[in-house]
């Protein structure tokens, strides 16, 4: 059984800029503009994703469907591919954090 693509996901890293505001980076640099990593379970807000060697949490996440008429989903026909999802990711130290010692 094939799985279905859901969502091509693009990665955005949210850190501290130095004005108190934030600088982003795409992560998805491995990927050609416009695509992303293809998924059928896209992640939640909180979730942990491994991106290459690096652990990051979903901050926040967003839908973006090609519109009725489109060279993605032409007149009388439904969508030709998974809509995109962009995520904003923070880096992560994992789920087991500030841990002590079994006593």
């Amino acid at each position: 059984m094939k799985a279905f693509t859901v969502a091509r996901c693009t990665f955005y890293l949210r850190e501290p800029g130095q004005r108190g505001g934030f600088q982003y980076t795409n992560l998805n640099q491995q990927f050609p503009p416009g695509e992303g990593l293809p998924t059928t379970m896209p992640p939640q807000i909180g979730d942990l994703v491994g991106v290459g060697t690096e652990l990051f949490r979903v901050v926040n996440r967003e839908w973006s469907y090609p519109a009725p008429g489109s060279m993605y989903w032409p007149s009388g026909q439904g969508p030709s591919g998974p809509t995109n999802l962009t995520l904003m990711v923070e880096r992560a130290e994992g789920m087991f954090i500030d841990e002590e010692a079994a006593t």
